[in-house]
C-alpha cells in the first residue's frame, strides 16, 4: 500500500518535472532564438 502510494507521487513528481522542464526548454528555444536571429 505504501509503495504504491510512493509510486504515484514519484511518478507524479517525474511528470511535474517533464512539464517544468518542456516549458522551461521551449522558452529557452524562443528566446534563444529571437536572440540568434537578431545577432545574424
Amino acid at each position: 500500500m505504501v509503495r504504491q502510494y510512493r509510486l504515484a507521487i514519484h511518478r507524479w513528481e517525474l511528470n511535474f518535472y517533464n512539464i517544468c522542464i518542456h516549458h522551461v526548454l521551449s522558452a529557452l528555444k524562443n528566446d534563444g532564438g529571437a536572440i540568434y536571429s537578431t545577432r545574424q
